[in-house]
C-alpha cells in the first residue's frame, strides 16, 4: 500500500513500507530506493515499496504544453515526485502501464513524454 500524499508523514510509516525495523534513518531509507542527498523526507509522499514509483498529480494534453498547465491534475506514477527530475511515467501504481504520449504538467513547467522518455525540452506555464 503507498504512503499518504498529503499531512504528517513519520518514519515509522516508511520504515512499514519498506519492510524495516527500529531504529529508523532516514538516509539509510533513502538510499534503499535509490534516492541521494539532501534527504528529505517528503520525497515518500506516494511512494508504494510494491512498485518503487511515486505517485505524481499532473495535467495531461495530447498535443499543446499551454493546456497541460491549466488541465486538471489526474494521478500517475513515476521514479521521481520531483517532475522535473521523472524519467518514466505510468498509469498504475505497479509501474506496468506507461503514461499516453503528450504534454504532461505539475502546474509550473510542462514536458512531453514519448511514450518511452521525456524530451528534453522543458516549457515554463509561466510563459506559456
Amino acid at each position: 500500500m503507498a504512503l499518504s500524499t498529503t499531512g504528517p508523514l513519520r518514519l515509522s510509516a516508511i520504515g512499514a513500507e519498506l519492510g524495516v525495523t527500529a531504529p529508523f534513518s532516514l538516509r539509510s531509507m533513502s538510499a534503499a530506493i535509490g534516492l541521494s542527498t539532501p534527504d528529505s523526507i517528503n520525497e515518500f509522499y506516494g511512494y508504494s515499496a510494491s512498485s518503487g514509483v511515486l505517485l505524481i498529480s499532473l495535467g495531461f494534453d495530447s498535443k499543446n504544453p499551454g493546456v497541460s498547465c491549466s488541465i486538471k491534475a489526474a494521478t500517475y506514477y513515476s521514479d521521481s515526485d520531483n517532475f522535473s527530475e521523472s524519467t518514466t511515467l505510468f498509469t498504475d501504481e505497479a509501474g506496468e502501464i506507461v503514461a499516453d504520449p503528450g504534454f504532461y504538467s505539475n502546474g509550473f513547467l510542462s514536458r512531453e513524454w514519448t511514450g518511452e522518455e521525456f524530451k528534453p525540452e522543458v516549457y515554463d506555464c509561466g510563459k506559456l
